[in-house]
């Protein structure tokens, strides 16, 4: 494979340097068959695994998959994918890196907000047609906060989605009670919220169906919250499984450890 983007005094060099006209070259590969790359790869200065969400057959892959679903998003009108967190989460976006092979920058930002002044967060975004391509057949939606639906995945590898989806837009905290206990919440559609439901229920982590619950009057998007230190402990622990610790959001899980051990801070 060569590439396809020698123009100019570029040809010419390699033509003295070879002993051999670039342009016969790429009549040969033609004639074979042969792939060339494109000015597009050439010129490539970061590296990702194109590949990576191409099949959803991993733990680690279904947990990015719901995150992804969660906080990641597809910018229109182009190739590239994109996470935006909280500064203090950076950490995770480091990890998303590690597992795509990619060497994107993650980059910080400072900007004021509505609700708030002088807010940090950081941001990786991501080029790949194929990156992009796989993440829409799999379900990740440009504008897709009010239209997000259930992923078709093997069942075996939802407790790990569902925990990515958790790491992105769900929450565990504690109450300041006499008797205090920790709660956690989805917040999504309400068929991710079914999704989330009756797979909680199929694996006796709860005993009925959590109502959902709208945030305001017209909002599409719901939540529903699971509570007492004992169920969400069991929760947890399931949705966590077999996967690798070092992937999951740091912050979260040692909110869960605190449930675990009774501890309230």
């Amino acid at each position: 494979e060569i590439g396809s983007g020698l123009v100019g005094s570029e040809m010419c060099i390699r033509d003295r340097i070879y002993g051999v006209n670039s342009r016969l070259i790429r009549k040969w590969f033609a004639k074979l068959g042969l792939k060339m790359r494109s000015n597009k790869i050439n010129s490539k200065i970061y590296q990702v695994n194109d590949y990576y969400f191409d099949e959803i057959n991993t733990p680690e892959k279904a947990y990015w998959l719901g995150f992804m679903y969660a906080d990641g998003y597809i910018l229109s009108n182009s190739n590239k994918i994109g996470i935006t967190l909280a500064i203090k989460d950076r950490e995770h976006l480091e990890s998303f890196n590690k597992c795509l092979n990619s060497n994107y920058p993650i980059k910080e930002y400072c900007h004021d907000t509505s609700y708030k002044k002088n807010t940090e967060y950081c941001r990786v975004i991501i080029s790949s047609d194929k990156l992009h391509e796989d993440l829409i057949k799999h379900g990740v939606l440009k504008n897709k906060t009010n239209i997000l639906e259930p992923p078709k995945i093997n069942y075996n590898l939802i407790r790990y989605f569902i925990l990515g989806y958790f790491d992105g837009d769900g929450s565990i905290y504690s109450n300041k009670s006499k008797c205090p206990f920790y709660s956690i919440s989805f917040c999504a559609t309400d068929s991710m919220c079914e999704f989330i439901n009756e797979y909680l229920l199929e694996n006796n982590l709860i005993n009925k169906k959590c109502k959902l619950i709208k945030r305001k009057e017209g909002q599409i998007v719901s939540c529903i919250k699971f509570g007492g230190n004992i169920q969400v402990t069991k929760i947890m622990e399931h949705l966590y499984g077999e996967i690798d610790r070092s992937i999951v959001l740091k912050r979260k899980y040692d909110l869960y450890i605190n449930c675990k051990n009774r501890i309230f801070i």
